[in-house]
Parts: structure tokens; C-alpha cells; sequence
């Protein structure tokens, strides 16, 4: 059985391929708002877009992704995405390395977002992993 994360409201994802070198996973949005612009510090992203589309910032310029759509997010680069649309949305989601990726996503989904000390403590504890954007 797969493991599957709840990491918002809006995002869900689902592990397709674990190794130390790429995490590969199906992410699924409903309709929300932006989420804080945030980096991955040793890490690189790459999204396919599988069903619908997916509003992305990435170092401040907006775009849309439709399906077919791919993306990159390369380590150290502040961004952001979300579903601004009515319907679905899917996408193919690659992490490289993965690193402590999944420990993190375990760790979010497990911990409430309505509690911001336990929540700054796993910003800490994941420094090397996921960081918040400044400005």
C-alpha cells in the first residue's frame, strides 16, 4: 500500500518511487490560496502536470501549468503552487535528492497547523530539508 501525506487542506501526495536519489510522487490539489513561497536548501524539484492545472510562482513571476505542462524548481529558489482552478489537479512530483523529504511530510502531517510552536519547532528540526522565503 502506498503512503500518502496530507500536507494542506488543498494537498495531498502519494509516494510513487523512493531511493536516496529521487522521491517521486502523484500530488493531488483541490482548489485553494497560494501557500508562503518557500526553498528546499540541497534539493531540486521537477512537476508534470497529469490532470487539470496548477497556478505556480517561482522567484516571483506567476504562471499556469496544463496538463503535459513540466517545471522545474531548481535547489535554493523560493516558490510556491496551488490549484486556483474549479476542477481537480494532479501532478507527477519529483524530489532530487530525496533526502529527508518524506520524514518531513510525516512529520507536517502528523502535527497541527493550528499550532504555530509545534509547527515553528518542525521548521527548525527541517532547516537542511524545507525553509520558508523571506520577504
Amino acid at each position: 500500500m502506498p503512503d500518502t501525506y496530507q500536507l494542506t487542506p488543498h494537498e495531498t501526495v502519494t509516494v510513487v518511487e523512493r531511493s536516496p536519489e529521487r522521491l517521486v510522487v502523484e500530488a493531488a490539489w483541490t482548489k485553494g490560496s497560494p501557500p508562503p513561497a518557500h526553498q528546499h536548501p540541497q534539493q531540486d524539484e521537477r512537476f508534470t502536470v497529469l490532470e487539470g492545472e496548477i497556478t505556480y510562482r517561482i522567484d516571483g513571476q506567476e504562471r499556469v501549468a496544463r496538463e503535459g505542462d513540466v517545471f522545474d524548481v531548481p535547489r535554493r529558489t523560493a516558490h510556491a503552487m496551488w490549484n486556483a482552478s474549479d476542477g481537480p489537479a494532479r501532478v507527477r512530483w519529483e524530489t532530487m535528492p530525496a533526502a529527508r523529504t518524506e520524514e518531513f511530510w510525516t512529520a507536517v502531517s502528523t502535527t497541527s497547523r493550528r499550532n504555530p510552536v509545534a509547527m515553528g519547532k518542525l521548521l527548525v528540526r527541517f532547516r537542511d530539508t524545507f525553509r520558508l522565503a523571506r520577504g
